[in-house]
């Protein structure tokens, strides 16, 4: 016997797990992406380099700044499919909207200009 709440039935089948999946790898990959944009800016002067007399780095590291994006395009593929097995499932009322799959590829396919559009060779 199932329980049914609101029309939708409370276990969760394969459909809600891949769904689950992808909303959490979207948002994984653009953490991921971040992390690498983070890493390649240029180093601020701290008090230790004035003290020691360093010069931080002072440019992009334009080798981390490529590797952000194949996970950008991750990010982006994670939508489509989301909403695949949204779609399949919304004949038997089973998923909710997938808004935090949406946003996250709305705000991915928006990284993904930008980094076109910014980062040399392109």
């Amino acid at each position: 016997m199932e329980a049914v709440k609101n029309g939708r039935t409370l276990h969760h089948d394969l459909g809600h797990v891949l769904l689950v999946i992808l909303k959490l790898a979207g948002w994984l990959l653009l953490i991921v992406a971040g992390c690498f944009l983070g890493l390649a800016k240029p180093e601020t002067s701290t008090f230790y380099d004035r003290i020691y007399q360093t010069t931080p780095r002072q440019e992009w590291d334009m080798d981390l700044i490529r590797q952000m994006g194949p996970y950008l395009v991750a990010s982006i593929a994670c939508a489509p499919i989301g909403f695949v097995i949204y779609l399949t499932g919304i004949s038997r009322r089973k998923y909710g909207f997938p808004l935090s799959l949406a946003l996250s590829g709305l705000f991915s396919l928006a990284c993904l200009y930008a980094y076109l559009k910014y980062s040399p060779g392109f």
